[in-house]
């Protein structure tokens, strides 16, 4: 409604989606899931596999897998007790399953080089969801992100013009508008590295 005039007034429900980058990305997950006016999200690097899988990932990445399966129950036991349960009550995977108030727009992306959140969360999610086409019409995005190190919802620094292009192709699509709008023929171009064949000094597996 933009009650306050921050948006330039009121806009129809099925002009505003919602997008969300890591936690943010989980949230927005739930919100899509719990509010079916969203007609289109865009999820990065979310850890669809809640609390409890980020715990087991984070452990089995620096102690190992074996190590992992003996103390990640009893760290998120204590995350439990101290949060008097206040954790892990939704899984966004789980709700959009059960949600279909009609075909909805939805984006998942996350590097596929991935350390923080693991990339089989989101492959998991786009497994379940795009089996549902009268529910989703799923799309994905995922580069191998590594910018200095880093691997976790990298993609718009890394790969800018790309990314930038993603997301006028998606939300154009999802809220049935002209690409020409987005005038991404005019806009500035930044990318120096190419998902497809250069990537930077340091990438996992280069040669």
């Amino acid at each position: 409604k933009d009650p306050d005039g921050v948006l330039g007034g009121e806009y129809p429900e099925d002009q505003v989606g919602v997008m969300g980058f890591s936690k943010g990305g989980f949230a927005a997950a739930i919100a899509m899931a719990l509010e079916p006016r969203i007609p289109a999200a865009w999820l990065d690097s979310a850890p669809f596999h809640r609390l409890r899988g980020s715990i087991e990932s984070t452990v089995a990445m620096y102690a190992g897998p074996f190590v992992a399966s003996i103390l990640s129950p009893a760290v998120f036991w204590s995350a439990q007790y101290f949060s008097e349960n206040k954790v892990d009550n939704y899984d966004p995977i789980k709700l959009l399953s059960q949600q279909c108030p009609k075909q909805r727009a939805l984006m998942i992306s996350q590097s596929s080089l991935d350390n923080v959140v693991p990339i089989y969360e989101s492959q998991d999610a786009t497994t379940i969801l795009s089996g549902m086409p009268n529910c989703y019409d799923v799309h994905t995005y995922t580069p191998p992100e590594y910018c200095n190190g880093a691997t976790h919802h990298q993609e718009m620094w890394e790969f800018p013009d790309n990314t930038q292009s993603e997301l006028c192709l998606f939300w154009s699509s999802a809220f049935k508008q002209d690409e020409a709008l987005c005038q991404l023929k005019s806009q500035p171009r930044f990318q120096i590295w190419s998902p497809e064949a250069d990537l930077p000094p340091g990438s996992p597996g280069l040669i």
